[in-house]
């Protein structure tokens, strides 16, 4: 949703020019503030407990569960979405703004 909501903020910045800057700007942000929150919880909060309180069995028993899972982007092309997105805001916004 936070990927699309950038996407409509870009096309209403093509639509609109420069009174679209304030929106589009502020939803690349509120990514980056919820990926960098996300990822702080993981690497401060759930790996350490993780470490701490799974055993090594716990640990074989994740593994496997992970390893029966298929990624659910697997065939999917997200990396590409996620460039041509980052390539299509560096080259609408101008040099001035970035």
């Amino acid at each position: 949703m936070r990927l699309r909501n950038i996407e409509e903020a870009l096309t209403r910045y093509e639509l609109a020019g420069k009174a679209g800057i304030p929106q589009l700007r502020a939803m690349v942000e509120e990514y980056v503030a919820f990926y960098r929150n996300h990822r702080r919880l993981e690497e401060e909060v759930i790996l350490p407990a993780a470490r701490q309180w799974l055993t090594t069995e716990d640990w074989i028993e994740l593994d496997e569960a992970f390893n029966a899972n298929c990624d659910p982007f697997e065939g999917a092309k997200v990396d590409e979405d996620f460039e041509r997105l980052f390539s299509l805001i560096v080259q609408t916004i101008p040099q001035s703004q970035g």
